[in-house]
């Protein structure tokens, strides 16, 4: 069963580069990815994420971690020592850049040794 569900969802990811994949709470996900939890606070992803969903990413290793805009990365904030789960606008071979989807502004540039994680599946909130 979850040989299926990698080769489906590798499929997809391939099919809609960029933005994750978003299921239905209790499907299985693949063992290698890690789990977050977008906050409650905050609004800077609507109308994609309200607050509260959970996240599965895969942890990025630079260098090997292919990246690609339209991406949704967890990073690191030196400002305020928060995780946030941004959308990649743009990148250079030393950081990225980023902005919540309802941000007025971007993050500007962050250094490629803050990123965390590129988040590959959303589970849905219940109905």
């Amino acid at each position: 069963m979850e040989k299926r569900f990698l080769l489906l969802f590798l499929g997809l990811t391939l099919a809609a580069p960029g933005a994750p994949l978003w299921i239905d709470k209790g499907m299985p996900v693949p063992a290698n990815l890690r789990v977050g939890r977008f906050a409650n606070c905050c609004g800077s992803m609507r109308p994609y994420v309200t607050g509260g969903e959970t996240y599965y990413f895969e942890p990025y290793l630079h260098g090997k971690t292919a990246l690609r805009l339209g991406d949704w990365l967890v990073l690191y904030r030196e400002i305020d020592g928060a995780l946030v789960g941004h959308e990649l606008t743009a990148m250079n071979p030393r950081a990225v850049y980023t902005s919540g989807t309802a941000n007025k502004y971007s993050d500007g540039w962050t250094v490629r040794g803050n990123i965390i994680g590129v988040i590959r599946i959303v589970v849905r909130k219940s109905r």
